[in-house]
C-alpha cells in the first residue's frame, strides 16, 4: 500500500505499526504547504485492525472576498495527475465538480467559518467543555484567536469514490452508483487568523479493516481507472 510518493507498506508492515493517532507520517518537504501544521502530513494509522490513511493537498489560494476563477480552479486541478485512490486522480472530473461547489458557496456567502484548532482543544475534552469554551469556538471574529491556535475552517463539500461515479446516458450525464471504493473526499477553505489569503484544500481518507484482501483495493502504484 502506497502512502505517498515516498513511502509504501506491506501488509505485515502495517500490522506491525503500533496503534494510536498519527502512528506514521511522511516528513518530506513536498508535503509542507506554506504555514501548514504538522498534522497535514500524509498519515497512516493502524488502530485495532482499522487502517486509516489521511492526506491533504493544496488546490489554490485567493484573496478574501475575491471570487475564485473557475478556469483557474480547473487549471489548478488539471496540473496534477497524483492519485487519490485506485479510481480517482486529482484531475478527475468529479474532484473538479466538488471544488466548484465550494467556490460557488463561497462566492454566495453560504459558507460558515469555524474556529478549528489543528491540535486537541486547549480548553479541555469536548465532552466536558465549558460554556466559555463553546462560545470561543462559535465566535466569528478574531478576538482571542491567533495563528498558534489554528485556523479558520469553512464548511466542506464531501463525498466518496462511489458517489463520484458519472455515467453517460443518451449523450447526457447522470450520477449513479458503481463499484468503487470508500475513499472519503472533501474540499474546504482555510484561512489563518488575521490574514486575508484563503486556501482551498482537498483532503482524502482511505480506511480498511485489517485483512489481506484490502491491499488489492488500496494500492496506488497501479494506474487509477480515472472515472470520467
Amino acid at each position: 500500500m502506497r502512502l505517498c510518493a515516498h513511502h509504501s507498506f506491506t501488509y505485515d508492515e502495517i500490522k506491525a505499526i503500533a496503534g494510536g493517532w498519527g502512528a506514521f507520517h511522511c516528513d518530506h518537504e513536498s508535503h509542507c504547504g506554506e504555514r501548514w501544521p504538522l498534522s497535514f502530513r500524509p498519515r497512516l494509522t493502524n488502530f485495532f485492525g482499522d487502517t486509516l490513511v489521511s492526506c491533504w493537498f493544496s488546490i489554490l489560494c485567493v484573496v478574501k472576498g475575491i471570487p475564485i476563477s473557475m478556469p483557474a480552479l480547473e487549471a489548478a486541478l488539471a496540473a496534477s495527475e497524483e492519485p487519490l485512490c485506485p479510481h480517482l486522480r486529482r484531475n478527475s472530473p468529479g474532484i473538479l465538480r466538488l471544488a466548484q461547489e465550494v467556490a460557488r458557496d463561497r462566492e454566495k456567502l453560504r459558507l460558515t467559518w469555524h474556529r478549528i484548532e489543528e491540535a486537541l482543544c486547549s480548553h479541555g475534552s469536548s465532552l466536558i467543555a465549558s460554556e466559555e469554551c463553546k462560545a470561543w469556538h462559535r465566535r466569528r471574529d478574531e478576538k482571542d484567536f491567533d495563528v498558534e491556535q489554528g485556523a479558520w475552517i469553512s464548511d466542506s463539500w464531501s463525498t466518496n469514490c462511489r458517489d463520484l461515479t458519472l455515467l453517460r446516458v443518451n449523450y447526457g450525464e447522470v450520477f449513479a452508483y458503481e463499484r468503487g471504493c470508500g475513499c472519503r473526499i472533501y474540499v474546504y477553505m482555510r484561512r489563518l487568523p488575521g490574514e486575508s489569503r484563503e486556501e482551498m484544500i482537498l483532503g482524502t481518507r482511505r480506511s480498511w479493516l485489517e485483512r489481506r484482501t484490502w491491499l488489492d483495493a488500496s494500492r496506488l502504484d497501479a494506474s487509477p481507472t480515472d472515472k470520467k
